[in-house]
């Protein structure tokens, strides 16, 4: 019996859409993953990160640049840190601040197609689309910039959700380019949230995947049970609140792609990851996968209670996650420095 064009073309789209409900629907909270959602948070730091950041006059890498300058006279390093999706690098404001104190210089830049970055309107600016691998490349020419201005400081480098996998994919090409690495909220596999609620938007984006699809309602639902933090990320005029279907699925494939990129790591680089146990995002197993392919011996892996997703680009900060972070930073630069010392004296 023939089946009529009408029927093959229904059971065609039909397979298609049983296909992308398997697929996207991992593709599209792994997006989520990426940045929307941010810890429960127990004391506000300040305002809006953009307003009081400073602006690098000095570092020329195509996407907007932050600097923040400890004040100490003998700083123990840099720290150069890369925000997730949809956020802009001016959140990490609050975090600069207590590494600040900790005397460490703080340097923070756009992922392409975020932040000021994203909302020039500049039409020759290149770097207006999302290309985490390009950013990779940025965060390697701002990282060997660093390097040539202060040799003897050493580097370190923080990636949060998706940003953790720019910082894999950069540190993986470069070996020699930092001392060490942070990777918050890093993950590939996320949880199973309600199909129902994304379902008309998958359509629409699958229709059109350059179609920009509003998602501030995610961010409202997922970011966090505190009502000030997912305030700030829908009120700062930096982060996007809107997304084609084709930015979502090139983040998911990009973060699918970074256990095996930590493969590649160099087998002396020392590593932080750290999660919130209440991560309602990134599944705990992904992050574990990470951490067992790095082959580095110096790794470690923090897992805070009472913590969800996005844990540094906020102003709502815990101690309990930035007191491990700052504490991993010091125990580094005293190891180094001690390191140092003694080989000065053996020769």
């Amino acid at each position: 019996m023939r089946m009529s064009s009408n029927w093959i073309t229904k059971l065609g789209q039909l397979s298609c859409l049983s296909f992308l409900r398997t697929n996207l629907k991992r593709l599209v909270f792994v997006h989520l993953a990426a940045s929307l959602l941010v810890a429960p948070v127990a004391a506000p730091v300040s305002a809006l990160a953009n307003e009081t950041a400073t602006l690098s006059t000095t570092i020329n890498a195509g996407v907007q640049v932050y600097e923040w300058r400890t004040k100490s006279t003998r700083p123990r390093g840099t720290v150069l840190a890369v925000h997730g999706t949809t956020q802009q690098a001016g959140c990490f404001e609050s975090l600069a601040r207590y590494l600040n104190a900790a005397g460490f210089n703080v340097v923070a830049m756009d992922l392409r197609g975020h932040g000021r970055s994203y909302f020039s309107h500049d039409p020759h600016n290149t770097r207006h689309e999302i290309s985490y691998s390009k950013s990779a490349e940025d965060l390697a020419r701002i990282s060997k910039h660093l390097k040539n201005v202060s040799p003897r400081l050493p580097l370190f480098c923080i990636g949060e959700s998706v940003g953790a996998g720019v910082v894999v994919r950069a540190a993986s090409d470069h070996p020699d380019l930092f001392d060490g690495i942070i990777l918050a909220a890093a993950g590939t596999s996320p949880h199973v949230f309600s199909l129902h609620m994304v379902a008309h938007d998958l359509v629409k984006g699958l229709s059109d995947l350059d179609r920009p699809l509003d998602i501030a309602d995610y961010i409202r639902k997922y970011s966090s049970d505190d009502p000030r933090v997912t305030k700030e990320m829908i009120d700062d005029p930096l982060s996007r609140t809107m997304l084609t279907g084709k930015e979502i699925l090139q983040t998911g494939a990009f973060i699918h792609r970074t256990p095996h990129q930590a493969k590649m790591l160099a087998p002396n680089i020392s590593v932080l990851l750290i999660n919130g146990e209440e991560d309602g995002i990134v599944k705990a197993e992904s992050t574990q996968a990470i951490l067992n392919n790095i082959p580095s011996h110096d790794k470690k892996l923090v897992t805070v209670p009472g913590c969800g997703h996005v844990l540094l680009g906020t102003s709502y900060l815990k101690k309990a996650i930035v007191s491990p972070v700052t504490d991993w930073l010091i125990y580094q630069t005293d190891s180094s420095q001690t390191a140092a010392i003694g080989h000065r004296r053996i020769q």
